[in-house]
C-alpha cells in the first residue's frame, strides 16, 4: 500500500485487493500499522524508471541540479537505490570519473537512456557492508573512521538505549551515560547528534567535538546575534 499511485506499480494494487479477497480482509475498518514514508516527496517520478534501469543494466542520462551549485550532466551505471531519512538515492558509477556517485533522486531534473555500454558493478559488493562505517549515505573522501565518544542526559539515554545509533554503538560507562560509535564523520552524523539539542555532549575527538560547538555557535547567533557597536564608555 505504500507504493499506491507510483508509476508502473499499478500492478501491487491489483496483488493488494487479490489478497483482500482471499484472506477475506476487504473493507476492513482500519489500518493498524503505519510505516514512515512520503508519497509527496521530490523525485519519486524517477524511482521505476531507475528500478527498470538497474534490472535492464541500462547506463542513465542525469541532469543533476544540486541546491546552490551549477547543474550538472552524467551517464550513470545504476547499482542500488537506498531511502534515508525519508530521501531516496541512487549509487551508481560515474563515467565522468569512474567512482560511486550518490545522487538525491529530489535533485534530478531529468535522466534518459544513454547510449554508453553498461559496467557490472564490482565494487559495491554487499550494499549494508559499504555503508557500515558511515550513518546514513554520504561517506566522505579521504577521511577515516573515528572513535567517537558521546555522552547523553538522563531522560534520553533510554531511547537510545533502545534505538541504537549505530552498529557499533558500545555502552562504555552507563552510569555515566556515555557510548562510543566508530564511523566516519559526515553531514548526515552531525545533523544526527544537533537533533538531539542539549540531550547529548560529544566528549571525543576533539575534533568532532569542535566541529559540533562551532555550528551550535552559529545557530545561537542567528537568534542572538554579536553586537558590532562597541559599548559608549
Amino acid at each position: 500500500n505504500r507504493f499506491k499511485g507510483l508509476p508502473q506499480c499499478e500492478w501491487m494494487e491489483a496483488l493488494v485487493t487479490n489478497l483482500e479477497d482471499k484472506f477475506n480482509i476487504k473493507g476492513s475498518s482500519k489500518s493498524v500499522i503505519s510505516m514512515e514514508s512520503n508519497a509527496y516527496a521530490e523525485g519519486l517520478k524517477y524511482l521505476s524508471t531507475i528500478f527498470n534501469a538497474i534490472v535492464n543494466k541500462q547506463v542513465l542520462h542525469i541532469v543533476y541540479a544540486p541546491f546552490n551549485k551549477p547543474k550538472k550532466e552524467w551517464d550513470i551505471h545504476p547499482y542500488f537505490i537506498k531511502q534515508y531519512n525519508n530521501r531516496w538515492f541512487l549509487l551508481g558509477l560515474n563515467s565522468n570519473d569512474n567512482r560511486i556517485t550518490h545522487i538525491g533522486l529530489d535533485r534530478i531534473e531529468s535522466l534518459k537512456n544513454s547510449s554508453i555500454t553498461y559496467i557490472e558493478d564490482n565494487i559495491i559488493i554487499d550494499i549494508d557492508e559499504y555503508f557500515s562505517d558511515v550513518v546514513g549515505v554520504t561517506i566522505p573522501t579521504g577521511k577515516k573512521i573515528e572513535h567517537i565518544l558521546l555522552q547523553f542526559s538522563e531522560a534520553r539515554y533510554p531511547y537510545v538505549k533502545s534505538k541504537p545509533l549505530h552498529e557499533t554503538m558500545k555502552f562504555v560507562d552507563k552510569e555515566n551515560r556515555i557510548v562510543s560509535i566508530d564511523v566516519i564523520p559526515n553531514r548526515e552524523l552531525t545533523a544526527l547528534i544537533l537533533s538531539y539539542g542539549d540531550d547529548v555532549e560529544v566528549l571525543e575527538p576533539l575534533g568532532f567535538r569542535e566541529q559540533i560547538a562551532n555550528r551550535i555557535k552559529e545557530n545561537f547567533n542567528k537568534y542572538f546575534p554579536v553586537e558590532n557597536n562597541c559599548t559608549n564608555q
